[in-house]
């Protein structure tokens, strides 16, 4: 009986749904797409965020299975392979597996790709990851070869049983290759990895008898049993950690990246509940012919929760469907500079809990603003109150409520300041707020307005049709502003997230012109690495030395280690350097007695970061580990991070080569005679090195232009944030003029009988639009330039880049004629159609 009564309200309320869509179908089409852009903006957001650390994740789960620990070497040198053979005989360890990963260049026909080369045993697959379930005696075959997925053949043109150059160390050779299909290699495809068994892998990086990890997994029960013993048999030299310890490290490094645009994904909530507001007059209606009609708030109620779920399920679902085209068409692979550091992948990762937030966003906009239909059926209020409104019925905005709002925004972003000059870590949470005080200004600002042409339109016979468009505005209140609001979130985000990334490029390609300003000649492995793959010295380099046109030859070293759970950029910087540390990067600590305190030795730069979790303070000593134990420097000074989230610490080469254990460099500078060019000093740099080495020669510009892209792929996520901002406007906007300008038609009717022609009408409907629109950008540019600030600070203090504000105006114009642009295009033939209705139409009203 109960079940048969849920049925029949059920029926009712879909009867009553039905009903009111087919009466006004365009303002449910113009709901449902203002709320799909929305669920599909956060949607977009979340997965391109969260699959950065989630690819990455599936790949070190795929690869370690049941391994619990393992140990890893503080350099690209590696450690001894005898350690895994001791590490296995540790009491409570069941297997003890050797891994040798290697940066690696491959050469082919249509190119070259940096990949990670990856070395290991048939009893990799014993561990039981699911990526290395074929790798074992029964399965993958690898013997001789180097396995590529199909992605990285066809990028430079490789293909089975054919053979590839491949660039390790810097020497070049010819190695057969296999290629693997995704279905086999799994997550494993998309990190661009290659494969190849464990002692070819030594032979091609000059790894001889060397390891980079060993994955151990224990016996049930005897984890930190076994820790201690390999802790033993490992000293101060290798580290032992979890076997998701590189995760932490991805963490910690994307985190940045993670926070702003997750935050950002705000907006998408804003569109959503935006495009609701259109509808807030017609459910308001609808809800007073109810009440009536005799229905009882309870009804009532129940009818306008159905139509939000109803509507909020439809939407969101089409959502994310939407969500999924704007993936593949906007959001790119990785950020480059993680690639290169960690086993990042391009696979999308779509986690239960992403879409939930999506479709609980689309579901929370409709049901908030279903809620201002619902106070109209508080007792004591009249049942046809709404249609009491001087504007058209459920349209106003009062005056008090305008001003009330106007005050929020002012204490919100007094607030906002506070916080960030009290706490600026959290400067971050700025850019949500700023988002709300955009629409709370909105109101007044757009009051404002129409009351300062108001009084321009009176004040002449000759602005007849301002007037007109003038009362217009104001009768659809709501309307009018949530069309203000789209256009204003829109410019809001594009200024502030694409004004921040002009700034950090900006900063990166200061440190850029810096740091290479020490060489007119670069030798270096040739990958977007920062300069960290070490390579064994050329035997060419004493022809180097001695070459006519050569000034001087250093050694630059570099390399990664991880600290505190960081993954720092170890910088050995020859002391013959013109610049030891770019004054782009300096923070705190004198330039010139920090550079010579560098030269002479004993003494470190750091990244703020690094000291400020070690709380030292310049002239402090403070240690770190590294392949010879542990290394204690004094803080010469702190700096920015000089291109690397996780920070950097920065010695003298001498010293590099002492902590570090190895003296092979990962950049060879050269510098030419005064009249020697730059492109004649390449080739002659070319020839002395001979054709045998695996190492690429670049003049200073060269390697300028190289790291100024790497720069701007590095933030190349905030680039497709704004972009999406201004698309998500570009989808909404025409959506909600075509149903505005519609509903039009009955008003417009009226005019014509009074005498208005159809010209004047389709003029006053774009005035109309372009008003609505360009308050909407002003606000939102004005606000965009203070979020760009708060931003700036948000990068400089969460990642340490170097982040000059600058306001471009080339970029406020480009965005706020974009908005215009579109809204006019949009509202151009919907007007003119709208314009053309006859007279007598408005008989029918």
């Amino acid at each position: 009986m109960i079940v048969r009564v849920c049925e029949l309200r059920l029926r009712a309320l879909l009867g009553f749904y039905l009903a009111r869509v087919r009466q006004n179908p365009v303002q449910e089409m113009l709901a449902g797409a203002g709320i799909a852009v929305g669920v599909a903006l956060v949607y977009a957001v979340l997965v391109s965020t969260s699959s950065i650390t989630g690819a990455a994740a599936q790949v070190v789960d795929g690869i370690a299975g049941r391994a619990s620990l393992q140990l890893t070497a503080r350099s690209d040198g590696g450690f001894s392979e005898r350690l895994a053979e001791r590490a296995e005989r540790v009491a409570g360890v069941r297997r003890a597996v050797p891994l040798l990963r290697s940066n690696v260049t491959l050469v082919g026909p249509r190119g070259r790709r940096s990949v990670q080369l990856l070395g290991s045993t048939p009893e990799l697959a014993t561990l039981g990851g699911k990526l290395t379930r074929n790798f074992g005696p029964a399965g993958l075959r690898l013997a001789g070869g180097v396995a590529i997925p199909e992605g990285v053949a066809e990028s430079v043109g490789g293909s089975s049983g054919g053979a590839l150059q491949l660039r390790a160390d810097g020497a070049k050779r010819r190695v057969p290759i296999v290629v693997l299909s995704d279905e086999v290699l799994g997550s494993l495809a998309s990190t661009g990895s290659a494969l190849a068994p464990l002692s070819l892998a030594q032979e091609i990086s000059r790894r001889s008898g060397r390891l980079s990890h060993v994955l151990v997994e224990t016996e049930p029960g005897q984890g930190d049993r076994v820790r201690r013993g390999l802790e033993r048999i490992a000293g101060n030299r290798v580290d032992v950690s979890g076997a998701d310890a590189e995760l932490a490290a991805l963490r910690q490094a994307a985190k940045p990246n993670e926070q702003s645009t997750r935050l950002f994904a705000v907006v998408g909530f804003l569109l959503s509940l935006n495009a609701m507001l259109f509808t807030v007059a017609e459910r308001r209606r609808f809800v007073a012919a109810l009440r009536l009609e005799g229905a009882s708030p309870r009804q009532a109620l129940a009818v306008i929760v159905f139509e939000a779920v109803a509507l909020g399920a439809m939407a969101s679902m089409v959502g994310l469907a939407l969500g999924e085209v704007l993936l593949r068409l906007l959001f790119g692979d990785a950020p480059d500079y993680l690639t290169f550091a960690f086993p990042v992948g391009t696979e999308r990762i779509v986690t239960p809990s992403i879409v939930g937030l999506a479709l609980g966003g689309g579901m929370l906009a409709v049901l908030l603003v279903s809620l201002r239909p619902a106070l109209d059926l508080r007792s004591g209020v009249s049942l046809d109150a709404v249609n009491r409104d001087r504007t058209e019925p459920g349209e106003a905005i009062g005056a008090g409520a305008a001003r009330r709002l106007l005050w929020l925004a002012v204490g919100l972003l007094a607030l906002t300041t506070a916080i960030a000059v009290a706490v600026p870590a959290a400067t971050v949470i700025g850019g949500v707020t700023l988002v709300i005080v955009v629409l709370l200004v909105i109101p007044a600002t757009f009051s404002a307005v129409t009351d300062r042409l108001g009084r321009l339109a009176r004040s002449t016979r000759r602005l007849n049709m301002l007037a007109v468009a003038l009362m217009e505005l104001r009768a659809t209140n709501t309307r009018s502003v949530a069309l203000t609001a789209v256009a204003a979130l829109a410019v809001y985000g594009s200024v502030a997230i694409g004004g921040a990334r002009q700034d950090i490029v900006r900063g990166l390609d200061s440190h850029t012109r810096q740091w290479l300003s020490n060489a007119d000649v670069w030798v270096t492995t040739g990958g977007q690495d920062l300069m960290t793959n070490s390579f064994t010295a050329p035997s060419g380099l004493a022809r180097l030395r001695q070459a006519a046109g050569v000034e001087a030859v250093r050694l630059h070293r570099g390399g990664f280690l991880n600290i505190d759970g960081r993954r720092i950029w170890l910088i050995g910087r020859p002391a013959g350097d013109r610049t030891m540390i770019p004054a782009s990067q300096m923070l705190e600590g004198d330039i010139e007695l920090a550079t010579a305190r560098l030269r002479s030795g004993g003494w470190a730069t750091a990244s703020a970061a690094v000291a400020e979790e070690r709380g030292i303070e310049i002239g402090d000593r403070f240690s770190f580990p590294t392949p010879t134990g542990d290394a204690t420097f004094r803080l010469a000074a702190t700096t920015m991070n000089f291109g690397w989230i996780p920070g950097s610490i920065t010695i003298n080469g001498r010293e590099y080569v002492d902590a570090m254990g190895t003296a092979a460099p990962s950049a060879i500078e050269v510098d030419l005679a005064p009249r020697v060019a730059a492109a004649e000093g390449k080739r002659m740099v070319s020839r002395a090195l001979g054709p045998e080495a695996g190492l690429t020669v670049q003049t200073r510009g060269e390697r300028e232009l190289q790291y100024y892209e790497f720069g701007r792929e590095g933030v190349a996520r905030l680039d497709q944030l704004a972009r999406l901002l201004l698309l998500a406007a570009a989808l909404t906007i025409p959506f909600a003029l075509a149903a505005t300008l519609w509903r039009r038609r009955p008003p417009l009717a009226s005019l014509k009988v009074q005498g208005a022609r159809r010209m004047q009408l389709w003029l006053a409907m774009l005035f109309e639009t372009g008003l609505l629109v360009t308050v909407g950008c002003v606000v939102g540019a004005i606000l965009g330039i203070y979020g760009q600030l708060l931003a700036g600070r948000f990068v400089r203090e969460a990642t340490g880049f170097a982040a000059p504000f600058t306001v471009e105006p080339g970029q406020l114009l480009m965005a706020v004629g974009l908005v215009v642009g579109v809204a006019l295009a949009a509202s151009a033939v919907p007007g003119y159609v709208a314009a053309t209705v006859p007279a007598r139409a408005s008989f029918r009203e």
